[in-house]
């Protein structure tokens, strides 16, 4: 099976998700890292109708993947699971941000509802964008299915421990598929 990551927005992220991708290269027989096309082009800030077209060509021919992404990259993520344009097996999502807009999380909630893939999230305690208990509840309000939500005591939106990352990866790569 193979990995696809996919970091935060910041091109600062990129280094961080390059440790990820190197720790839990041994559990799958290839893996792949998403480049944002504003990291290449310096613009700042994801254009998510751009880069989930690029994604879901880059995936286009893929039969089985994971999909590990942190903030921008799994709400990325969300939207095309939600309309149908990426297909993973599995999910592992490490720090959902809050997304701003006039409707609160409105565009968050969207994406969640109905949603019931095999999917791991890991928030910290404290995340100043949205907090684990925020998210357990926003979670529970969009009647979420086949989810964990594995709470880190951090008072930040950082997630330096990449050995536990890899040990939570592991044990959703042992799940069943319908579980």
């Amino acid at each position: 099976m193979k990995l696809v990551l996919l970091a935060g927005n910041s091109i600062h992220n990129k280094a961080w998700i390059k440790q990820v991708e190197r720790e839990m290269r041994p559990l799958f027989s290839s893996t792949l890292i998403h480049e944002y096309e504003h990291w290449k082009n310096g613009s700042g800030m994801i254009d998510l109708d751009l880069e989930l077209k690029v994604l879901s060509h880059e995936l286009r021919k893929e039969k089985k993947y994971v999909l590990f992404a942190r903030a921008i990259g799994a709400i990325l993520c969300l939207k095309g699971i939600k309309e149908r344009k990426i297909y993973p097996a599995k999910c592992m999502f490490c720090e959902i941000p809050a997304i701003e807009s006039n409707d609160n999380n409105a565009i968050l909630e969207k994406y969640l509802e109905a949603y019931a893939l095999q999917t791991v999230f890991i928030q910290n305690k404290h995340d100043p964008s949205l907090s684990a208990h925020d998210l357990k509840e926003l979670l529970k309000a969009q009647e979420v299915k086949k989810k964990k939500v594995i709470t880190f005591e951090g008072e930040d939106n950082n997630y330096p421990d990449i050995i536990k990352l890899k040990k939570i990866m592991k044990k959703l790569l042992r799940k069943k598929q319908n579980h």
